[in-house]
């Protein structure tokens, strides 16, 4: 049996006995955590410590950290690649030799059990993936620092090969594999741009941008497949060099992962799983001008209902309308999101960005949530929690569904809502005049500055009365 068919028989296996009293605790420093999934493992940075943190917890996306009640507290922190990502609550349970990690903005948890002496984890990630369904799937982890995909995907090479010609082989293909890409993916019609940075030794990252928002901070590396290995794809016994580039991204929400082949002409061809059933193929050629359509072009205003008349719902239940004294009269950027959505999470620094940069010259922020179960008490405490985490001191207002044909229809100011989030620039005399779908986030480099000086250009007119 292959490594990876053993990895899928372990997303169903079940877990081993508990654990002895003495491994009530785990190992402090770097950990090499895995989901099982139906592609296989799906690798992530953590990292525990203790004591106090030595900050203030940060609305940042690249990296954010939260203060402990005391010098004894525990904390954790998963990464992706550059990112390094706070998880808000860690319990350890010394009775039980269980540890927690509770992402409450995505209404997300890991549970698991400590095993050897505290060195090995195993249990199971589970968030909420509507009103009635849940994303589960098994969670292990070792400590110990260690490369983010294991070799043990990956035959060694023969006994007595020459290690100095591999590693030249390797830059080779390191570098046929950096750069930018046009990208197809095989479920969807909108094209897709890939961004990867592979060294030499093959450590790489990236990102893909899509027309509905980017895939975040992806970490991973590019491997050599050695004749005999069907871990991957299924190869390599003609005698040349196969390179296979995997990359992951988890967050709490998010659980990504990618793998595909160099092929000789320097593309990419391969598979993307998302969560506990998402699968699909996807494809890559290098491409140094591939760019996705303008964001502001994709969705526009329809004209069947008037945003300042939509009755919305505050936090507290109190029905309200963008058009009433405490809104009207000014310019709007009104926002589309959802609490589950991490690229909404992303765009809060954005946003607190414009906001400190043209609040003074009347501009109000508004935020439309979009949730996942259609319990008003549960979706009010999910914004609560977006809010609290970004330190957002703007407007949010329950909106509907986070379906998006019920979150038209609910609107009925847009001929479709296209992605979490959307941002409706809206001028004081309530007339739409801009709709920006999608949002490229601190993962996409240049994309993401260039789109801040798009919502800049977009906002000026409309703050000088245009």
């Amino acid at each position: 049996m292959s490594p990876t068919a053993a990895a899928r028989l372990a997303f169903v296996a079940l877990l081993a006995p508990g654990a002895r009293a003495d491994e009530a605790t785990p190992q402090l420093g770097s950990w090499r955590a895995w989901l099982a999934t139906p592609g296989g493992e799906l690798p992530f940075a953590l990292e525990f410590a203790r004591g106090r943190a030595s900050e203030p917890a940060s609305s940042g996306t690249n990296s954010t950290t939260s203060t402990s009640s005391t010098d004894a507290a525990w904390r954790a922190t998963i990464g992706n690649g550059r990112e390094a990502i706070a998880v808000d609550e860690v319990a350890i349970d010394a009775a039980t030799a269980t540890v927690t990690l509770d992402f409450p903005h995505y209404d997300s948890r890991i549970t698991a059990t400590l095993r050897d002496a505290g060195t090995r984890l195993d249990g199971t990630y589970r968030r909420r993936r509507n009103a009635t369904e849940w994303v589960e799937l098994p969670f292990h982890a070792t400590a110990g620092a260690a490369k983010r995909f294991s070799d043990a995907l990956l035959q060694a090479p023969p006994p007595g090969t020459d290690r100095e010609p591999l590693a030249r082989e390797l830059a080779a293909a390191a570098a046929r594999a950096s750069g930018r890409f046009a990208v197809q993916f095989s479920a969807s019609d909108d094209p897709a741009v890939a961004l990867f940075e592979v060294a030499p030794d093959g450590s790489a990252s990236g990102t893909f941008l899509t027309t509905t928002g980017d895939y975040r901070f992806l970490a991973g590396s590019l491997d050599r497949a050695w004749p005999g290995d069907d871990g991957l794809v299924g190869c390599c016994d003609d005698g040349l060099p196969h390179h296979f580039l995997r990359l992951s991204c988890f967050d709490g929400a998010h659980a990504f992962l990618f793998e595909a082949e160099l092929l000789e002409d320097g593309s990419l061809a391969g598979s993307f799983w998302s969560g506990d059933r998402w699968h699909e193929t996807w494809k890559a050629r290098r491409d140094s001008t591939a760019a996705l359509p303008d964001g502001f072009t994709l969705s526009r205003a329809s004209g069947a209902a008037q945003l300042h008349e939509l009755p919305l719902r505050d936090l507290d239940g109190k029905v309200r309308h963008l058009g009433e004294a405490a809104f009207a009269g000014r310019a709007q950027l009104v926002v589309l999101f959802g609490s589950w959505c991490p690229n909404c999470h992303d765009a809060c620094a954005e946003l607190k960005a414009l906001q400190r940069e043209f609040a003074p010259r009347g501009l109000a922020l508004v935020g439309l949530a979009f949730e996942q179960t259609g319990d008003f008490a549960r979706d009010a405490e999910q914004v609560r929690r977006y809010a609290k985490r970004h330190a957002i001191d703007w407007p949010l207002l329950l909106a509907g569904s986070a379906d998006k044909a019920a979150a038209t229809a609910t609107l009925g100011v847009l001929d479709r809502v296209r992605a979490y989030p959307t941002f409706l620039f809206v001028a004081a005399d309530g007339t739409l005049r801009a709709v920006h779908t999608g949002f490229n986030g601190p993962a996409t480099g240049a994309a993401h500055a260039a789109q801040h000086a798009a919502f800049v250009r977009t906002l000026e007119p409309l703050l000088a009365g245009g």
